[in-house]
C-alpha cells in the first residue's frame, strides 16, 4: 500500500495515509465521508511504543502527529486506535496533539520527567512519559544517540 491509495469497498472509500513512528511503515486508514480514521498502532491506544526496532527518529513521529492534526482539521473527527477493546472509545484531535507535545518534549528536554516502563519489550530499559491519557514509551539510549 502507498500513501494516497484508495480502496473502494462498495460505497465506502478507504484512503491510506503513511504515518511512520511506531514503525517506519505505519499507516492509518481514513474514511473521509464518515470522518473517521483507523490507526492500528500508529498512534497507540493510550500508549504508543517508540522503542521497537526498527526505530524511527522521534521527529518522524512528531511529523506524523502534525500530518494527522491537519487531517483532523480537514474533517476527520475520530481516531479508532489499535487495541480498541482495551480503550473502548475513539480519540479526538486533542489526543494527537498531546502525543505530539510529548514527543516534542522528549526531543527538547522540556516534557514530563521520564519514568521507567514496566514491560521490557524492545529494549532493556524502556522509559515513558505521560500527559493525561497519552503515553509514549521510548528507548532512552536511542534518544541519546539522536541528540548527538
Amino acid at each position: 500500500m502507498n500513501d494516497g491509495d484508495v480502496f473502494d469497498l462498495g460505497g465506502t472509500k478507504i484512503e491510506v495515509s503513511h504515518m511512520p513512528g511506531h514503525t517506519p511503515g505505519s499507516i492509518v486508514l481514513l474514511d473521509r465521508k464518515a470522518g473517521i480514521c483507523y490507526s492500528g498502532d500508529a498512534f497507540g491506544s493510550n500508549h504508543v511504543w517508540l522503542q521497537l526496532k526498527p526505530l524511527s527518529p522521534m521527529q518522524t513521529y512528531v511529523n506524523s502527529c502534525l500530518k494527522m492534526e491537519k487531517l483532523m482539521d480537514s474533517g476527520i473527527t475520530k481516531i479508532y486506535c489499535g487495541h480498541y477493546p482495551y480503550v473502548k472509545k475513539a480519540f479526538d484531535k486533542s489526543y494527537i496533539t498531546t502525543m505530539r507535545h510529548l514527543a516534542e518534549g522528549l526531543i527538547n528536554g522540556t516534557g514530563p520527567e521520564p519514568q521507567p516502563y514496566a514491560q521490557k519489550v524492545g529494549c532493556p530499559n524502556p522509559m515513558s512519559v505521560t500527559i493525561g491519557e497519552a503515553t509514549i514509551v521510548f528507548d532512552p539510549d536511542y534518544m541519546k544517540q539522536q541528540k548527538k
